[in-house]
């Protein structure tokens, strides 16, 4: 079973690779074995976006600051990051931990950018859910990374839009601030780690 998903998966990437030097057109439109393989290993080779990211490999420390209700402080907790670049320098690995309201915390954030969409994405999961979030997103022209993705949990196993922006600060500092969405339909700040290396 696994080696029938990574076969499509590859086939997927393959497939992209030649509808983007097409032009998207049929089948009979695809070039050559030797170009399609071409053009497969372009799409799917690091670029400028992932050395960026790589850029941030290596272990800061974090404070979060966790807005419970807007307009009341924020609980701040400290904690620590470590980043790895893995899979060739195409992705980067965030192991977070602290200790959130007396209990240990522990996350994964996955991040990376995709060539054929042009979007940079993450994924996250944590010890205290069994799901994850997807963000998808762009650079501002002021450098900030901006990602959209959908949050569920209990009051809203469908799903609510949120929102988060990601400024770096040098080589040594970043910032990251999440804004959720209110019953009332009004976006918030949920909550903002500084990260320092």
């Amino acid at each position: 079973m696994i080696i029938k998903t990574a076969l499509l998966g590859c086939l997927l990437v393959f497939g992209a690779a030649c509808a983007s030097t097409n032009g998207g057109g049929s089948h009979a439109e695809a070039l050559n074995p030797e170009a399609e393989m071409e053009a497969m290993l372009l799409l799917g080779a690091p670029g400028e976006a992932h050395a960026e990211l790589a850029e941030q490999v290596g272990s800061w420390t974090t404070s979060m600051k966790s807005y419970m209700e807007p307009g009341q402080p924020p609980m701040v907790t400290p904690g620590q990051a470590d980043i790895s670049a893995i899979l060739g320098g195409r992705v980067i690995l965030e192991h977070y931990s602290c200790d959130f309201m007396g209990m240990p915390f522990e996350g994964r954030l996955i991040q990376g950018y995709d060539n054929l969409s042009n979007e940079y994405w993450t994924i996250w999961v944590d010890n205290m859910t069994t799901g994850y979030s997807l963000s998808r997103g762009t650079k501002r022209t002021d450098g900030a990374l901006v990602l959209n993705g959908v949050m569920k949990d209990m009051r809203t196993p469908d799903g609510r839009p949120t929102r988060s922006v990601i400024v770096r600060h040098g080589p040594d500092a970043a910032n990251f601030k999440m804004y959720d969405t209110g019953p009332d339909g009004a976006e918030f700040l949920m909550m903002e780690i500084d990260y320092t290396r």
